[in-house]
């Protein structure tokens, strides 16, 4: 009997069950941070390519990265929940549009907001926030495919709105777990700002470099339940 339509999408779209990950994923987005949290690890168990980014295998540990955006991250998150995982915890970078935030503010938002709104895993947030020793702010991510498209209009408003800061992967990642039966939160540091009449990086500011190594040293710990 020949294939149905739907059908034939499905068995293109097959995921195969090549592996057996531990429930928590770490998502790391930005290179530098992938290769800052593997200084701190021991080896992987397993090492492998995923979806234009790597894949790390430990123990009781996936860690995946880099990761640039929506789709790429989408396509991650289906292969990782096929193969086991349910806790995924985001780690990346924002542009603060807050006039009371500063370079290498660590913001743990609580929704993101697209075309609709989405939430943290209340659950996991709580334990996020119990656990982190350092100190952060919360706020409500708004998630943009292209950045550069941004006027200066368009970041008042969204101010106005409420929004704290700017990324590319959140509101995604939050989407995402609301059609499966899994938990996310993300763990943001503000890389730029994007309140100022002109656009004030911060990607070698020593705030933002100290934020990023205090951020690897509290995942690990929390991960792997160091001294909590």
């Amino acid at each position: 009997m020949p294939l149905s339509e739907v059908e034939q999408i499905r068995k293109i779209l097959f995921i195969p069950q090549k592996l057996s990950l531990p429930k928590t994923v770490l998502i790391i987005s930005h290179p530098l941070d992938l290769k800052l949290f593997l200084s701190l690890m021991p080896k992987p168990d397993k090492k492998q390519s995923l979806v234009l980014a790597k894949l790390y295998l430990f123990s009781s540990l996936t860690l995946v990265g880099p990761c640039l955006g929506r789709p790429q991250l989408f396509l991650i998150l289906e292969h990782l929940y096929t193969w086991g995982a349910r806790r995924f915890i985001l780690w990346g970078w924002c542009g603060g549009i807050n006039e009371k935030l500063k370079i290498g503010d660590i913001i743990i938002p609580r929704e993101a907001r697209n075309k609709e709104v989405s939430f943290a895993s209340e659950r996991l947030l709580k334990e996020i926030k119990a656990y982190l020793k350092i100190p952060f702010l919360e706020g409500s991510i708004f998630t943009i495919d292209n950045p550069y498209a941004l006027n200066r209009s368009a970041l008042i408003s969204l101010s106005a709105q409420g929004i704290t800061a700017i990324d590319m992967e959140t509101e995604g990642l939050f989407h995402w777990i609301g059609q499966h039966k899994a938990e996310a939160v993300a763990i943001l540091i503000v890389s730029d700002l994007l309140y100022t009449a002109k656009w004030t990086p911060g990607f070698s500011h020593s705030s933002f470099k100290q934020a990023r190594n205090s951020m690897a040293k509290e995942l690990k710990r929390i991960i792997f339940y160091e001294d909590i």
